[in-house]
């Protein structure tokens, strides 16, 4: 997840974040209107209140419990609340997706909730007879959106210049038609399969003068580590910190990694959890529903205790010897109590029987969020 914002903060610093618009949603009696909203990157989201007492609080779980994106009074005294969802927004307060389910805090029970996605737009500009910039690697959801600043262009996929009907995607780009764009999500890669997900285009008008680009989907994480042992959090039972992006140190004098792959999708099934630099033995995963102490862990055994609130022990896996011990699990989305929308914390929880740096003989790794989608 790191690499995919740092990799969208730069694309968006050559591309140049569209015109910002300031996007209204109303409190009316106890609903929030328009409830579900798609915003651009740069947009600012504004509450308005009409009335009652109310909040705007992120997330999906009701209560306010400090590891909120955002979270801001709707009442005659604040009578408006607002958010900017620029890349400095996004790159602080990741979410899978890029969706921020909110609610009201008073009325969460009788559904009283909304949802914010932003639309990771991408511009490519057309410059006389050129696309700029004209190579782009994206993460799968982003959107391309092409520009037109004067004569008649197109924007045809392909590599042989000419439109033959089988592109897959097309358009043309003039006065009548100003912008074009293309959302590149799991349902286009798989009606329109290319190989290494690089989709190469052309302006037809123009293509023996070289005005072609391409657009390659990069693979991107389900959800996002936290709560580190590094130092960055809470501190370490007895100053056993662990190196950048780790759990607490163990007696291998690193500390162990909690990553994932495969994607958030409760249809798919295909999430795979892994943790590396562990100790020889067994180890459990756990699944909990929030982020302890706002996400920068407590102290427990010779580690951090990261994910808590309704635990469900999901796995026990022993380590191997490879790539200096190392587990992993394939979680079956039919047992872990999840829901679309709902956001899970995850941890693995292992034997440390060697030189156990606070002698409590078990450690932990960092936590991994993700926001479970359809």
């Amino acid at each position: 997840m790191k690499r995919n914002l740092t990799s969208l903060l730069t694309l968006l610093l050559l591309a140049g974040v569209g015109r910002a618009d300031t996007v209204i949603v109303t409190q009316v009696n106890l609903s929030f209107s328009p409830q579900n909203i798609t915003v651009d990157v740069g947009d600012t989201v504004r509450w308005i209140h009409t009335g009652g007492q109310h909040d705007v609080v992120e997330g999906t779980d009701g209560t306010v419990d400090g590891d909120e994106a955002f979270f801001g009074l709707l009442n005659t005294v604040s009578t408006t609340f607002e958010v900017v969802f620029d890349p400095a927004f996004l790159a602080a307060n990741p979410r899978a997706g890029h969706r921020y389910d909110y609610f009201c805090s008073p009325h969460f029970a009788i559904g009283m909730v909304g949802s914010v996605t932003v639309l990771n737009v991408v511009e490519v500009h057309q410059v006389s007879t050129s696309f700029v910039p004209n190579e782009l690697v994206i993460e799968i959801g982003q959107t391309v959106r092409w520009v037109h600043s004067g004569g008649n262009h197109t924007v045809s996929e392909g590599t042989d210049g000419s439109v033959n009907g089988n592109e897959a995607f097309h358009s043309s780009l003039n006065t009548g038609t100003p912008t074009f764009e293309v959302t590149f999500d799991a349902a286009f890669l798989a009606a329109n399969p290319r190989p290494g997900d690089r989709y190469d285009y052309f302006c037809s008008p123009h293509f023996n003068f070289g005005m072609v680009g391409a657009v390659t989907v990069a693979p991107s994480e389900p959800g996002s580590a936290y709560c580190f042992g590094d130092g960055s959090g809470t501190a370490c039972p007895c100053g056993n910190a662990g190196g950048a992006g780790e759990g607490c140190a163990n007696d291998t004098g690193s500390g162990s990694v909690l990553s994932a792959t495969g994607s958030a999708s409760i249809a798919a099934n295909d999430l795979v959890l892994s943790a590396t630099n562990l100790t020889p033995g067994p180890g459990l995963y756990f699944q909990g529903n929030n982020a302890v102490n706002s996400g920068n862990g407590n102290p427990f055994g010779d580690g951090l205790r990261c994910a808590g609130g309704s635990v469900v022990r999901l796995e026990i896996r022993f380590a191997n010897s490879g790539n200096n011990f190392t587990t992993e699990s394939t979680l079956s989305a039919g047992w872990l109590l999840i829901s679309a929308g709902q956001t899970k914390r995850y941890q693995y929880w292992y034997r440390d029987a060697g030189t156990s740096p606070c002698s409590s003989l078990f450690n932990l790794t960092n936590g991994y969020e993700i926001t479970w989608e359809v």
